[in-house]
């Protein structure tokens, strides 16, 4: 069985996205932001590691990061820095943050 971890916390098998509207409006959200993704990860791997209880979503370019520096962009991004390299940002409140960018 595979079993799809997304940021959001939600644990759902194939057998279940094959099957529900819940499950197809999961994939289609995935869809949806693949072009963004893709130019985020630049053909790079990229890990998403989102924390529910502080609703805390890190996206790593390099593991370990190892970084050096830590900017705040605005705020509800830290960008992670080594040296010149990015290796990861970190995006605060993002359950909340995405609810806004849907209802946009």
């Amino acid at each position: 069985m595979v079993l799809l971890l997304l940021p959001f916390g939600h644990e759902i098998s194939n057998r279940i996205l094959k099957r529900t509207t819940y499950g197809q409006k999961i994939v289609n959200s995935i869809y949806a932001a693949l072009p963004q993704l893709l130019q985020l990860t630049n053909k790079k791997t990229v890990w998403f590691d989102y924390d529910q209880s502080a609703d805390v979503l890190y996206v790593s370019f390099r593991r370990p990061q190892d970084t050096t520096e830590t900017i705040p962009i605005d705020n509800h991004v830290l960008l992670r820095q080594r040296g010149d390299e990015t290796v990861g940002l970190i995006i605060l409140n993002a359950s909340q943050i995405a609810r806004t960018q849907t209802k946009q």
